[in-house]
């Protein structure tokens, strides 16, 4: 998460913050006891590296939010660790009680440190090797519902909200793509993007190549005047698609000295039910991309979904999100490197903070996004 984004975002997404805390209830929002110092640099238990966000629990046993021992979790602190990718958690007076994250049990490789009954268990970094439900890749905005005690974590580099029982243990994530295929609540759906030349293409009459932002130069250069088969040919030689994942129509049959297409390009076969990025194009002779290939992604991969375990999924059916990366980004229930989060009391309303990248990626401004407790979209 270092160096992840500018000053003036972070303004914005702590200004967005404040705003949305007047609707917590002063008891939420404050420490019940005089100002404290706690944590050192490092990642062993109760040292951090690069703390980002802190939220107090006051839910109590009564409401059923105990910790992993059985106790009270009334006025524990729950603390993002950022480059640690773990939830550290701290009691009233500020002594470690545990944390969690993929792998942060060094002792016995588990996600909750220390278990009950060991209480010599060695804690350490959590791992960011699995995108399973429960491991964290630089987690920054937290939040408590002060009615379950549930922990919700904005998992900022996995693209997804995750939530957690007050005791570390997970329950639910959500986020667009965020269930592998083919398991429960898995929600198919095939990129299609579009691609459709100015007029003035006739007059100049070169070709041109279209590729990804990031990866190989491109494809093999394409005629102004191609049909569809030859457009899908050489997006099939474009090592990143390959054979047998596009199919490419139009209902111009090219030739001649009109402007070919515009071309409909769905992606299918290993790229089918992936959130695939927005193709660009340029002309064979220039190095940047041109206004004269105009590219739209008119329908996104993938879908916005919920993989919950109280709903047929294991940690295991999640996976990262690949957030948005279309200039369809402004798709709602997508996320991208945003960090702020926040929980309306006593509704659990998930306010989730995208601050925007610029418009030269293809992505979009900044926004608000509004979640029920359990994920359901509300608003952005």
């Amino acid at each position: 998460m270092r160096n992840s984004g500018s000053g003036k975002r972070m303004v914005l997404a702590a200004a967005l913050l404040a705003a949305l805390a007047l609707a917590l209830p002063v008891s939420a929002q404050a420490g019940k006891g005089g100002d404290h110092l706690f944590g050192a640099s490092g990642t062993g238990a109760g040292q951090f590296d690069e703390p980002a966000d802190i939220a107090v629990n006051y839910a109590t046993v009564a409401d059923g939010a105990v910790d992993p021992f059985g106790s009270s979790v009334d006025g524990y602190r729950y603390v993002t660790d950022v480059e640690n990718h773990r939830i550290q958690v701290f009691g009233p007076d500020d002594s470690f009680r545990f944390t969690f994250g993929a792998g942060v049990n060094l002792t016995s490789g588990g996600d909750l440190c220390p278990r009950p009954g060991f209480p010599s268990d060695a804690c350490g970094k959590g791992s960011t090797s699995e995108t399973r439900g429960g491991a964290l890749n630089g987690p920054t905005g937290i939040g408590v519902n002060q009615v379950t005690g549930d922990v919700y974590v904005r998992d900022t580099l996995n693209n997804r909200v995750q939530v957690f029982s007050a005791a570390g243990t997970f329950e639910r994530a959500w986020g667009w793509d965020v269930i592998k295929a083919g398991q429960p609540n898995d929600v198919p759906g095939s990129e299609q993007q579009t691609v459709s030349l100015d007029s003035s293409f006739a007059q100049e009459k070169r070709d041109f190549i279209l590729s990804f932002r990031s990866g190989p130069p491109g494809t093999v250069p394409i005629p102004y005047n191609a049909s569809a088969s030859q457009v899908q040919a050489a997006l099939e030689a474009y090592g990143p698609i390959g054979s047998g994942n596009v199919e490419v129509t139009s209902s111009n049959l090219g030739g001649g000295s009109s402007v070919g297409g515009p071309w409909t390009i769905d992606f299918k076969g290993g790229l089918a039910n992936v959130d695939v990025p927005q193709l660009m194009g340029r002309f064979t002779s220039e190095p940047t991309p041109t206004k004269y290939v105009e590219i739209t992604t008119t329908v996104p991969g993938a879908g916005f979904e919920i993989c919950d375990v109280d709903d047929g999924n294991v940690a295991s059916d999640c996976k990262a999100s690949p957030g948005f990366t279309t200039a369809g980004g402004g798709i709602s229930r997508a996320f991208k490197d945003g960090t702020g989060l926040a929980i309306h009391q006593p509704t659990g309303d998930v306010f989730v903070i995208d601050p925007g990248t610029s418009f030269a990626d293809n992505l979009m401004p900044g926004r608000i996004q509004q979640f029920e407790a359990d994920g359901a979209f509300v608003a952005a």
